[in-house]
């Protein structure tokens, strides 16, 4: 029987692939006739049923909280979702290089931590990097975002799928920001996004750093 890790790094692989065309989509730079699943997360003693949650939840609802607290992150900070290739003077040469870009930024991200919030930015930055292949790389692009979401997927297998599975799973993300939102207006300040991004906006600083890495 898979443990709750790998049961993690497997739905990490579906929320990587639906999260990032989703994105897609909704920029007008896909067509609509791929569906998201609705696939149930395997449940854990930390996904009962509480008053403030639904039974089950699904991918289909972990992908559109991500949708929901990743568009207010990109409308407090346009700046840093915007032409982020650009920012981190990156030529999109390969797939390789789409794959370190992905590496690095989410490793700065998490530098000081894992949070939610910051799992959050890290799929954030990654629609944004698919997006900008797509707009780049005119012919091509199919290869390069999936190189932009097999990168992904790899990254949360090998840094983030322990702390998840700590934190009872996908579905844990969920419940978070429902509850704060619940609970507070004022959502991603209390949850720590501003912090979140720091890394991001230093990895967008360091270009000189991340040059010498790719």
């Amino acid at each position: 029987m898979p443990s709750l890790e790998d049961r993690v790094s497997e739905e990490a692989a579906m929320l990587c692939n639906e999260f990032v065309y989703l994105k897609l989509r909704q920029r007008g730079l896909l067509n609509r006739g791929r569906q998201t699943a609705a696939v149930k997360l395997i449940p854990t003693a930390a996904t009962k049923k509480t008053r403030h949650q639904p039974k089950e939840i699904t991918i289909q609802d972990t992908v559109l909280e991500l949708q929901v607290v990743s568009a207010e992150m990109e409308q407090l900070y346009p700046n840093l979702f915007k032409d982020v290739f650009t920012q981190l003077n990156i030529r999109v040469t390969s797939e390789e290089v789409v794959e370190e870009a992905v590496t690095a930024v989410a490793s700065e991200i998490f530098r000081s931590g894992i949070t939610w919030a910051r799992v959050v930015a890290m799929f954030a930055v990654a629609a944004t990097l698919a997006a900008e292949c797509v707009q780049q790389r005119t012919h091509d692009h199919a290869a390069f975002v999936d190189r932009v979401v097999r990168s992904l997927s790899h990254f949360v297998r090998e840094n983030l799928a322990e702390w998840i599975a700590r934190e009872g799973g996908w579905g844990d993300m969920t419940r978070t920001f429902r509850g704060v939102k619940e609970d507070d207006s004022n959502m991603l300040m209390t949850i720590g996004v501003v912090g979140a991004l720091c890394g991001f906006a230093g990895t967008i600083l360091a270009t000189g750093k991340l040059q010498d890495n790719l």
